[in-house]
């Protein structure tokens, strides 16, 4: 019995040094953990696992929202890189111009507004001299056909060879039918070369024409 008590007593020291040990393991735990939960609830939180401005990446939204708008226009004509252009919008017709490399000498702007914005898709052609004087006769010679609408002349006769249907049915005994029937004989047989030559026309006899010679002429 004796042995018994001293062998506790010689183990008591053992266990009570057991048993500070392990609650000292758990405060230290314990403290640990407190220390980890502030450190996160100190770090700022972003959306989207984006990272904060300390060196890292931003919002990919915002970031996207930063970025400029890019329209594309097609340059073409008198300049020296003709080409599909990516220009940030609002841009106007002189910057594309120059990333184009400019205009070539031939060139002519006279019907280009330079200062002009640009949108998406927009074809920019640029002439040359040479190009618009073309222009300009193809104008005069559309003007000039215009004018068979309108031949009637200061004595009130018809030009046979250049008036248009409309006109040529003021004429006595010609209606819609005659009328169009003179086009066609105009349009495969060309000018009339006398204005007794409108006998030939179908539809229109000898008869017909006494009544009207004295309204037609020809040039």
């Amino acid at each position: 019995m004796k042995q018994k008590k001293k062998i506790l007593w010689m183990l008591l020291p053992v266990l009570v040094f057991v048993g500070c040990g392990s609650q000292g393991s758990v405060l230290k735990r314990t403290q640990e953990e407190s220390s980890l939960l502030e450190t996160q609830e100190k770090e700022p939180e972003t959306a989207d696992g984006a990272e904060t401005k300390d060196g890292q990446e931003e919002n990919p939204e915002q970031t996207e929202e930063s970025l400029p708008e890019w329209i594309y226009v097609d340059v073409c004509g008198a300049v020296e890189n003709p080409g599909v252009y990516r220009i940030e919008a609002g841009s106007r017709v002189f910057q594309v111009l120059e990333q184009a490399g400019g205009c070539t000498e031939d060139a002519s702007l006279e019907t280009v507004n330079q200062a002009d914005l640009l949108s998406d898709g927009q074809k920019i052609r640029i002439y040359t001299r040479e190009e618009m004087e073309q222009m300009g006769d193809d104008l005069r010679d559309e003007s000039q056909g215009m004018e068979t609408d309108s031949q009637t002349t200061s004595d009130g006769r018809v030009d046979i060879n250049r008036a248009g249907k409309e006109e040529l049915m003021t004429l006595t005994g010609i209606g819609e039918t005659r009328a169009q029937a003179i086009l066609a004989y105009r349009e495969s047989h060309g000018k009339f070369s006398s204005v007794e030559e409108l006998m030939q026309v179908e539809g229109i006899k000898e008869k017909t024409y006494e009544k009207l010679k004295n309204q037609i002429r020809i040039n």
